[in-house]
């Protein structure tokens, strides 16, 4: 792959064309070289023999398109960071994306009824009374509002989702940074999400609330990428350097095969013995701090971009 997404089909505008009568003119796409996505073609993908009917992670599994059984193998890119004001989303940010804007949208209406006095729905208003009281009080091990109206049920799910994303995310980025997280809150920001829509709430006729909401949203929009692509990244690299190790010329390069190896046809044998010494002086310890390092590196790249 050369991009953040392929697309596979018939048609010769795809950016992988094949000549299969089972394969749709737009089959399927691949995302960040992970997902694979059925893109309503005629006969279907599946993977391990089952149908694919959403985003679902490739990994090692055989990939089925249509009545043609085809084998993919996903080569890193060399695709480089994306232009300046675009992401490369993937299912999840995409998706948190969308309940961040839904949400949005509907505290904006909520607020806007309430400053121009119009009278409110009953549905309406015991969302806002639901909103209120989340930002109040701790929500997180509140059961799934079932039985209540649909505003509240979306309300109270989607409060719930994005403060496990935060706090997951803070976690990570605390990581990465080698800082110690006392608090839900991402790295930098002086309020955490919570107090933030605390302020939306007691403020509504002000527009400065809510534009530090949409930015520390953007904000955690943008850690959401790092920390799930940081570690992802620095397991390429780390196996990049791995084979480096194990090479030839590496394991040759302080003590080169004696002659004697090679004409008795023993060179392979001397690599091989080499290459498990090295293996195993290679401690879980040490690998844990080689990809951490790897992952710092790969974060403080994107944040730079």
């Amino acid at each position: 792959m050369e991009g953040p997404q392929a697309t596979i089909g018939r048609s010769p505008e795809c950016d992988v064309t094949i000549d299969d009568p089972f394969v749709s003119k737009r089959h399927l796409r691949i995302i960040e070289e992970v997902f694979v996505e059925d893109l309503s073609s005629a006969n279907g993908s599946f993977l391990d023999g089952h149908p694919l009917t959403s985003r679902e992670p490739l990994g090692s599994r055989r990939l089925t398109l249509g009545g043609a059984d085809i084998a993919i193998e996903i080569v890193p890119g060399s695709a480089g960071p994306a232009p300046a004001g675009t992401a490369r989303d993937d299912g999840a940010e995409a998706e948190l994306r969308e309940r961040v804007r839904e949400l949005e949208t509907e505290v904006e209406r909520l607020r806007a009824a309430a400053a121009a006095g119009a009278p409110r729905p009953a549905a309406q208003a015991t969302s806002a009374a639901l909103l209120e009281d989340l930002v109040a009080n701790d929500f997180a091990g509140r059961k799934p509002l079932y039985d209540a109206s649909v505003e509240e049920f979306y309300v109270l799910e989607s409060f719930k989702l994005l403060r496990q994303v935060e706090k997951v995310v803070t976690r990570m980025a605390g990581e990465l940074l080698e800082q110690k997280v006392m608090q839900t809150e991402l790295p930098g920001a002086e309020r955490n999400f919570l107090e933030l829509a605390g302020r939306v709430l007691a403020l509504p006729d002000s527009t400065e609330p809510r534009v530090e909401l949409v930015a520390y949203l953007d904000e955690l929009r943008k850690w959401f990428f790092v920390t799930i692509s940081a570690y992802r990244r620095a397991a390429v690299r780390f196996s990049e350097w791995l084979e480096d190790e194990l090479s030839a010329p590496r394991l040759t390069a302080e003590r080169p095969i004696s002659a004697i190896y090679r004409v008795l046809g023993l060179e392979g044998i001397e690599l091989w013995r080499r290459m498990r010494a090295k293996l195993d002086h290679l401690t879980a310890e040490q690998i844990e701090g080689v990809m951490d390092d790897l992952a710092r590196r790969a974060a403080d790249q994107m944040r730079e971009r």
